[in-house]
């Protein structure tokens, strides 16, 4: 008769234990030592915001452009020009005073393009009074600029804009409500809390 029965696990079940737990423990180190795979990071669909205090910024034509912003111009980023081929760089900033509305900035070789540029995108609107709410094209005085040319009316989307020349700057400015109940005018009034834009 044969010996009473064996118990427990047989041989090659232990080690096959001992070598799942070996290996178990491998992984563990190499996560804890490495940190684990970092997902790749997202690319979003704006850019880091630029500003002149925080952040350098390696163009030489969006420094140049930064410099001639009024103070009020803030968490300023550098965007796609896209259709304004004439123009060098461009910036979209925030406005300090007035969350409602945004600006963006356009830098040219010469104050003659950027004329030029206004020119072209304005077309031949109707004569305006934009601080009483009559859209068109006007001239305007003031300023530490001194004046310019001043375009007021609907954006594309129904949105009160404005835009505008600065005499003697290769600049182009527009303001821009962020809310489609904001109107030309209301947009106007809120350029005017500007000091470098105030008309006289």
């Amino acid at each position: 008769m044969g010996g009473p029965p064996r118990s427990g696990f047989p041989a090659w079940g232990i080690w096959a234990i001992i070598g799942g737990v070996v290996l178990i423990g491998a992984v563990v180190a190499i996560i804890l030592l490495t940190g684990g795979e970092d997902e790749p990071p997202q690319q979003g669909i704006i850019p880091a915001p630029v500003t002149t205090a925080q952040s350098p910024v390696s163009d030489p034509a969006v420094d140049q452009l930064l410099a001639y912003l009024p103070a009020e111009a803030t968490n300023c980023i550098e965007t796609d020009l896209m259709s304004n081929i004439d123009a060098i760089a461009g910036v979209l900033c925030d406005l300090s005073t007035d969350a409602r509305v945004t600006l963006d900035f356009l830098l040219y070789p010469s104050p003659e393009a950027a004329l030029a540029s206004f020119t072209s995108s304005a077309g031949t609107p109707n004569t305006g009074d934009c601080a009483n709410g009559v859209e068109g094209e006007q001239g305007w005085t003031g300023g530490v600029n001194g004046g310019g040319r001043l375009l007021c009316g609907p954006i594309d989307d129904g949105r009160g804009g404005l835009f505008w020349t600065s005499n003697g700057f290769p600049v182009l400015g527009q303001v821009t409500s962020r809310a489609p109940d904001m109107t030309s005018a209301d947009v106007y009034a809120v350029w005017q809390t500007i000091p470098d834009y105030n008309v006289v």
